[in-house]
């Protein structure tokens, strides 16, 4: 396979490049990679601050069935710097809705009405991918995050994106709690990602709200999210997954371990 001429060689996957027009001139680029039969499955694999899209969609091409739309959103460093935060008021555009709408063009495109979505995302596309859950838990089936940086805590006590409170950051979003609690998540982190390494945000408090690296920080969070479901009474649980030699890489990942095949087999699990 090869990405030189935006082209995946495989039975019934395409690959090819649209330009989304946002605000009537900026623009974003997405992949897609579909099949001949009816969509039933809407896959959105969300890159982290290396850009690396194209490596993310060539790793799970090969599990992309024909009845499944995958895309691969690429949120440029100079025009979507807050992506991971959704696009705070004055911080950018509103990347949720680029999303959203490059989801609706693809929709348009082949004519189907599949409604949820499914999302990976590793490093900042995790941040991404859990905010734009809990911000959209009714576009959401499943959300796959690995070695996210830092995460947003199912609670008002911390203002966002530390926590649920917000200010003036969106004029139309409201986190609500039991909106967000059923939703299904898988959480991973590599065994060995224990370095306060340069893409790590050291914020004091998130240090301190969090922990120090993202392994701590994943376990945290996972505890928030299952204590939160506790009190509820809601029927849901996140494991933390381990990664066996595998450091804050996602190469690393997918050659050492069965992660994307994994993923892929919870994605495609009948509920």
């Amino acid at each position: 396979m090869k990405f030189n001429n935006l082209e995946v060689h495989r039975r019934y996957a395409s690959v090819n490049i649209y330009k989304s027009y946002v605000q009537g001139e900026k623009k974003t680029f997405f992949l897609y990679c579909h099949g001949s039969k009816e969509v039933k499955n809407i896959i959105i694999l969300v890159h982290g601050i290396s850009r690396n899209y194209k490596e993310m969609l060539l790793a799970f091409s090969s599990y992309c069935d024909e009845r499944t739309l995958m895309i691969a959103p690429y949120f440029s460093a100079d025009y979507c710097s807050d992506y991971q935060r959704l696009g705070r008021k004055n911080k950018g555009p509103r990347v949720d809705y680029i999303l959203k709408s490059m989801v609706n063009k693809m929709k348009e495109k082949l004519g189907f009405d599949t409604q949820k979505i499914n999302l990976f995302g590793f490093s900042a596309g995790a941040q991404f991918a859990h905010r734009y859950a809990y911000a959209h838990p009714e576009d959401i089936e499943k959300v796959a995050l690995v070695s996210a940086g830092w995460y947003t805590l199912p609670t008002y006590n911390e203002a966002y994106p530390l926590g649920l409170a917000l200010a003036d950051e969106f004029a139309d979003i409201k986190f609500e709690i039991a909106r967000i609690l059923p939703i299904k998540f898988k959480l991973y982190v590599g065994a060995d990602d224990d370095q306060r390494d340069k893409a790590l945000n050291k914020n004091k408090k998130v240090d301190v709200t969090l922990g120090e690296n993202r392994i701590e920080r994943a376990a945290n969070w996972k505890n928030s999210m299952n204590e939160r479901f506790n009190k509820y009474h809601i029927n849901n649980h996140i494991d933390l997954i381990k990664l066996n030699n595998v450091g804050y890489s996602f190469d690393e990942a997918v050659s050492k371990t069965t992660i994307v095949e994994n993923v892929m087999n919870w994605f495609n699990e009948v509920k």
